[in-house]
Parts: C-alpha cells; sequence; structure tokens
C-alpha cells in the first residue's frame, strides 16, 4: 500500500471484533458502521467515515493490548492523512 492507502476500514472492523472479545456497547453502533465501510472518503447513513472513525477511536478507550494499540494509531494515522488531505 502506498502512503496515501490504508487498509479497508472493514477489514479493520473484523480484526476489531476477532480481538475485543467484549465489545463495548458505546462502541458498537461505530464499528458495525466500519464493517460497512471500505475508504475514509466514505459515507454510511448520513454521516462521513471520517465522523465514524472519529467517533469508533474515542469509544475504542477501553480496549487495551498490542492489538488494540496497533489499530488505534492506524485509525489515528488514517484520520490525520484525510485531515491532511483537506487543507
Amino acid at each position: 500500500m502506498g502512503k496515501s492507502q490504508h487498509r479497508p476500514l472493514s477489514v479493520i472492523a473484523a480484526e476489531i471484533r476477532t480481538s475485543w472479545k467484549k465489545v463495548h456497547g458505546e462502541a458498537e453502533p461505530y464499528l458495525a458502521a466500519l464493517e460497512k465501510l471500505h475508504s475514509i472518503h466514505d459515507k454510511y447513513g448520513g454521516e462521513s467515515a471520517i465522523e465514524i472513525v472519529s467517533r469508533l477511536r474515542w469509544s475504542l478507550r477501553t480496549w487495551k493490548g498490542l492489538v488494540a494499540r496497533r489499530i488505534k494509531r492506524e485509525l489515528d494515522a488514517i484520520a490525520i492523512l484525510k485531515e491532511q488531505r483537506r487543507k
């Protein structure tokens, strides 16, 4: 993948589901939405992928461990890339 590409959001969501055994109720709707998205440029319902990622990222604060840290960093990087492209 090039610098401007990222893993499909649905793939990231699947990894979260596999690794996070008891998904926090607050995170569930955002994780379910992420499962339907491919790119940070997509929309789900009336929300942009960046809004969903941002809300999910906040909800992931109770998820701990190596995989959690890696995925949180990945989601942060995706959000930062999207913000940089806006400018």
